[in-house]
């Protein structure tokens, strides 16, 4: 018997490294072995063989090709389907925001209506009262407005910054 004829693990490596799987390699490796220690094994039935095996490995390397491709292909239809639903949500938390900002600024709006009105008919009935607490209630306004506007303009900094931080995320 030949022992030494076929390194079986050095061809069963070469051919995991190939791309085949290894029931397949030690199988093949088995085929060669056989072939040679059992003395009916031509160089010419070990080409035929290696064209066999290398048939194989290139259809390996094709479907493996072709899975990679369509993988590729869902990655990039599902980052598209992901980004239009992460720009529909953008733009309706936008509408939803606008909505409110509108909303507070009517609010506002009525309420300094009220307050002038309910200070004009005082005006009517105590003018000269009015006149020394007047200076103090304005102050007080210009200071809630001062408060309320800097408020305002805190949220829509906050939401300018998160609208910046989801347009970077999407860049």
């Amino acid at each position: 018997m030949m022992h030494d004829v076929i390194d079986t693990l050095a061809t069963v490596r070469s051919l995991e490294e190939a791309g085949m799987e290894t029931r397949s390699a030690e199988a093949v490796t088995e085929a060669i072995r056989r072939a040679v220690t059992e003395g009916g094994a031509t160089r010419s039935d070990l080409a035929g063989l290696e064209t066999g095996v290398r048939a194989d490995i290139n259809e390996l390397k094709a479907g493996v090709r072709a899975d990679i491709d369509a993988l590729r292909s869902e990655v990039q239809a599902g980052a598209a389907e992901l980004k239009a639903e992460v720009r529909a949500d953008i733009d309706a938390l936008r509408a939803e925001v606008q909505a409110g900002t509108a909303e507070l600024k009517a609010e506002v709006r009525a309420d300094i209506d009220a307050l002038r009105a309910e200070v004009q008919a005082g005006a009517a009935e105590l003018k000269a009262e009015v006149r020394a607490d007047l200076a103090d209630f304005k102050a007080e306004i210009r200071a809630d407005l001062a408060a309320q506007t800097w408020r305002v303009l805190g949220g829509v900094s906050l939401l300018l910054a998160v609208f910046t931080a989801v347009d970077r995320l999407l860049a």
